[in-house]
């Protein structure tokens, strides 16, 4: 039996190695039965976004500040294990504009038409290369807008009433920048991006010309449409890397964007990315994967509930039921944060708890651990690539179970997010049959 203590407390991973049938005594409290021969997704890891963060701490002076960040988040012997980054090709701004949050304005490639930089963005390709040497395997390249100049609003944030931004005439344009982007890091920096997410929460009518980061709004026709201009160029390029969209804000919205799409467009799919801030239909999201045959990500969440407080519980309970949910109901195989460094100044002065770590990204080289660090780091330090989510039975719904049958470990992630104890009794009596 084990007692999980109440909310100040958060939540528990426990880890059994199973060499031997293990049997708990049944006792008071609820039972919750483990049922190996159940078994869903098998799971590519946990990750994060690279924008905005990167850009800030990739370009901090103090080398040991910046390697424990790198540390905490992507290595298992210091820190939570992260093991997938997803890269931000940034659109770049008009040098005329000055209207971004601090970090969120990316260096673009292509400053102007015919022109290339492959000197910009030093930062985030530092912070990029990096996680690579601590074992990050799995990447992917996404994109929240084009080069300003490829815009109606010659502006990366957005059009001036939150329309459609990209010139009519500039989708082949764009498709080439993206792909050429990925092709140069594959053939000079040795980085070949698993998938390229093309668009980011493309059907919201929030990007506007005055947003303080990149974003644009991309009807569905038009999304058909890049789509189609994307692979064509993947192509040619002779690129292994894959199409992964829509990167919904919504799982409703996701679902609709990709029923959307004409049967070719559906083809070039590899990867169905969603957001899960919102929506309800994380059932059908994930049958309609399986129908299509369509690897599935829960590409960007977060929580940040409650007041700025790097010891405040709430947004790590948050995050830990998110995760718990997505997990059992949507099914995807990685679960990435958004951005797993969020700007200390900007939480002070919003009054918010964003993010897994707080770091200064205008007031010195400083950062600090949240709670939502260790809520993580619950799943992603103990729940490894190549686990498999398995069912249980869970009338609190409070539980999730994993099983690495190569080396017979088990691993169950239990929150408590009431103000009393609980008593709860894992019955594994069913790994007789999976250990012989």
């Amino acid at each position: 039996m084990k007692s999980i203590s109440g909310r100040w407390l958060l939540f528990i991973s426990f880890v059994f190695v199973l060499f031997s049938v293990l049997l708990f005594p049944v006792c008071a409290g609820e039972v919750v039965k483990i049922h190996p021969g159940q078994e869903y997704q098998i799971i590519e890891g946990f990750g994060t976004s690279l924008a905005w963060w990167a850009n800030v701490v990739g370009g901090w002076q103090d080398y040991n500040k910046k390697r424990d960040i790198l540390d905490l988040l992507f290595t298992t012997s210091r820190g939570i294990g992260l093991n997938i980054v997803r890269y931000n090709i940034g659109g770049g701004e008009n040098p005329e504009h000055e209207h971004m949050r601090v970090g969120a304005e990316i260096p673009g490639y292509q400053p102007a038409p015919g022109v290339w930089d492959w000197n910009a963005d030093a930062n985030q390709r530092w912070i990029l290369q990096e996680a690579i040497n601590r074992g990050v395997t799995r990447l992917e390249a996404f994109s929240n807008s084009p080069p300003y100049w490829m815009t109606y609003s010659n502006c990366s944030a957005g059009s001036t009433l939150g329309g459609n931004n990209l010139k009519d005439d500039m989708y082949d344009d764009f498709a080439e920048y993206l792909t050429e982007v990925v092709k140069f890091f594959k053939d000079y920096w040795g980085i070949t991006f698993d998938t390229l997410s093309i668009f980011n929460e493309p059907i919201s009518l929030w990007w506007t010309s005055s947003n303080n980061q990149e974003g644009c709004h991309f009807d569905r026709d038009k999304q058909n449409l890049l789509i189609k201009e994307v692979q064509s160029r993947l192509v040619a390029k002779n690129l292994p890397t894959k199409i992964s969209v829509p990167e919904e804000y919504s799982v409703n919205d996701t679902l609709d964007s990709f029923n959307f799409y004409d049967s070719t467009a559906k083809s070039y799919v590899y990867q169905i990315n969603t957001h899960s801030y919102s929506g309800d239909k994380r059932t059908m999201l994930r049958n309609l994967a399986a129908e299509y045959d369509k690897r599935l990500w829960m590409s960007e969440a977060g929580a940040g509930v409650g007041s700025h407080d790097h010891e405040a519980i709430d947004s790590s309970l948050s995050l830990a039921n998110l995760i718990r949910k997505d997990l059992k109901e949507l099914q995807p195989t990685a679960w990435v944060y958004w951005q797993a460094v969020e700007d200390e100044d900007r939480a002070v002065e919003y009054n918010h708890n964003w993010g897994l770590i707080h770091a200064t990204f205008s007031s010195g080289e400083n950062y600090y651990i949240t709670k939502q660090y260790y809520a993580m780091g619950n799943y992603s330090k103990f729940i490894r690539p190549g686990y498999k989510i398995i069912g249980l039975d869970d009338s609190n719904n409070i539980s999730l179970a994993a099983y690495d049958r190569a080396s017979g470990t088990l691993v169950i992630v239990t929150t408590n997010d009431t103000t009393s104890d609980i008593n709860i009794t894992y019955d594994i009596t069913e790994f007789s049959n999976v250990l012989g």
